[in-house]
């Protein structure tokens, strides 16, 4: 990366767990600050069972998914464990997740951001 140049970065806001309608959800909404250059900003999700500190598991629970993705107000319904969107924002953008569970483990919240050349 050249130098002067910041990578984008990721702001957590909140993060929790809820049952609404006898379904397990996780929550997480974050803060996604672009880099300093211009361009497009690749933003990677994953959800898993959360196997310790930084480990996790997408296969332990069947019915583990992201069901929800909302880019600055903008839902989309999804249902997979894996997500990557690339923006071209320049201002900061709120990013909100949505996943259904068994309930029956702590889940983790993989989120990364990169510059994409």
């Amino acid at each position: 990366m050249k130098s002067g140049v910041v990578k984008p970065r990721l702001e957590l806001i909140q993060a929790q767990a809820d049952v609404e309608f006898g379904v397990h959800l996780s929550r997480a909404e974050f803060r996604l600050i672009p880099g300093s250059t211009p361009g497009r900003t690749q933003l990677s999700i994953e959800v898993g069972v959360a196997l310790g500190a930084s480990d996790f598991d997408s296969d332990l629970d069947e019915t583990l998914t992201i069901t929800k993705l909302t880019l600055d107000g903008e839902e989309r319904m999804t249902d997979t464990q894996k997500i990557i969107e690339t923006l071209t924002a320049t201002d900061p953008v709120s990013v909100v997740l949505e996943a259904t569970n068994s309930g029956r483990y702590a889940i983790m919240w993989n989120v990364d951001t990169s510059l994409e050349s």
